[in-house]
């Protein structure tokens, strides 16, 4: 679990460098796993609390209409264990808080999947070149984000902090 713990450390620096909300996740449910099999229960509580964090943003990767209700449901096995880890602890308001945010975030979902469906054709339209623009972005961000060891230090954290503001814009855009 120590050296575990380690390579998930490495794998949260990667994937904040990536901008990756799915190795952010994996790093985050990795580290929890490793803290609690070290007898570390608050700093699995912790890491688990981050993973739940991924989630949400996990969700804008994924077409509303194409899955994201189905992924958020695959994401139920790590929460399950997180809320044992919660009870175990005797931590029951927050173990009350999960269960009402993860039924909500799954509403939400299914929400707006619904809203979605009932769109008129011009609301579909801006909805489709919303969606358009944020996925031609996230796939600039991605390709750039492979060229980074190129650029020198101060240079590659100005574009990584750009990155994520640009992100930040296409997001509030598909909100």
């Amino acid at each position: 679990p120590e050296k575990g713990l380690s390579f998930y450390d490495r794998l949260a620096i990667l994937a904040r460098e990536a901008q990756s909300t799915e190795g952010g996740f994996r790093a985050a449910v990795g580290r929890a796993h490793a803290q609690e099999k070290l007898g570390r229960p608050a700093e699995a509580i912790a890491s688990f609390r981050q993973a739940d964090r991924f989630i949400d943003e996990e969700t804008l990767h994924i077409p509303a209409y194409e899955g994201r209700d189905s992924f958020v449901a695959q994401r139920e096995m790590e929460l399950r264990r997180y809320l044992q880890l919660l009870l175990d602890c005797e931590l029951n308001q927050d173990a009350l808080d999960l269960v009402r945010r993860d039924r909500s975030r799954l509403l939400r979902q299914l929400a707006v999947r619904d809203r979605l469906a009932n769109l008129t054709e011009e609301e579909k339209q801006r909805w489709e070149r919303s969606l358009s623009n944020y996925w031609a972005l996230r796939a600039e961000i991605d390709h750039e984000a492979a060229q980074e060891n190129l650029l020198p230090g101060d240079e590659l954290k100005g574009a990584l902090e750009s990155k994520t503001e640009q992100l930040d814009k296409a997001r509030k855009e598909l909100d």
